[in-house]
């Protein structure tokens, strides 16, 4: 199923546009506990019919985020990448996961298995390069998740 510039994969409900959104920061959810639902290898979470991008606590220091990607280095992910990343700056809304990392013998990490579901939160100054990974910045925490 095809939503503004991302895709999402089909479940049994419709999943709302980005569009939806706006509306959701502007007036929060209206529960403050909501149930999140992922599947194996995607990485978005579905949170009340909307596709919202996770990160991994693993890579959070205190409100600012920097995932260096470097486990997807040769992997063919660009599409992967660029949809996360394009839904984090279009929508400014992010799923915060708890994970566990499998690490390298130099203790680089080379995936994370979710183990959790923390928070929604509103993000800013998100950027993404190949040779730095993913930045952004902790705004709000917008609902708790279960």
């Amino acid at each position: 199923m095809k939503y503004g510039i991302h895709t999402a994969i089909q479940t049994d409900r419709e999943i709302k546009p980005h569009s939806h959104f706006a509306e959701v920061r502007r007036t929060g959810f209206k529960m403050a506990k909501k149930k999140a639902t992922g599947r194996q290898g995607w990485w978005f979470a579905e949170v009340d019919g909307l596709a919202l991008p996770c990160l991994h606590k693993y890579w959070l220091k205190g409100l600012d985020y920097h995932d260096p990607f470097l486990r997807h280095e040769g992997k063919g992910l660009e599409a992967k990448i660029k949809e996360a990343v394009d839904a984090m700056m279009v929508g400014k809304l992010v799923v915060l996961t708890t994970d566990k990392a499998t690490l390298d013998r130099d203790g680089n990490v080379t995936a994370f298995e979710r183990t959790g579901y923390v928070a929604i939160f509103e993000v800013d100054d998100v950027t993404y390069t190949h040779a730095d990974g993913l930045r952004l910045r902790l705004v709000k925490r917008v609902a708790n998740l279960i």
